[in-house]
C-alpha cells in the first residue's frame, strides 16, 4: 500500500487475515487490529535470546518512503540484543525473520 502525498501523521494501518493492508481512520480501529495478533512471529533461540517480528500498524518512516514501514523485527538478549529491522510488507518481514533466526541459531 502506497502512502498518499500530504497524509498527516501518524497514519494508522490495519491488516486483515489475507495480509491486505489498509489505512484506518482512527486509533480505535488500529487497536482492534493489533489485538487480533494475526501478524506476529516469536521464536526462542535459547533460554536468553528471542526474536520477535510484529505488525506495528504505524508508519515508522514518517512518510520518507513511498511504502509505509509497518513491520518490525527485534532481537532480545545475547550479543545482538536490541537490534531492530523494519519492513514494508509481511512477506519481507517473514523472510527477514527467517534469515535472522538462521543467523542466530548458527552462533
Amino acid at each position: 500500500m502506497k502512502r498518499n502525498e500530504g497524509d498527516d501523521f501518524p497514519v494508522f494501518y490495519a491488516i486483515d487475515e489475507n495480509g491486505t493492508v489498509r489505512n484506518v481512520p482512527d486509533l480505535s480501529n488500529w487497536k482492534t487490529t493489533l489485538m487480533q495478533g494475526n501478524y506476529r512471529l516469536v521464536d526462542d533461540i535459547s533460554k536468553t535470546v528471542q526474536i520477535a517480528t510484529i505488525f506495528t500498524g504505524v508508519d515508522k518512516s514518517l512518510g520518507r518512503n513511498k511504502l509505509p514501514v509497518i513491520f518490525e523485527t527485534i532481537i532480545f538478549g545475547g550479543k545482538r540484543d536490541g537490534e531492530i529491522y523494519n519492513y514494508t510488507s509481511w512477506a519481507d518481514a517473514q523472510e527477514g525473520h527467517a534469515k535472522l533466526l538462521n543467523e542466530l541459531r548458527s552462533i
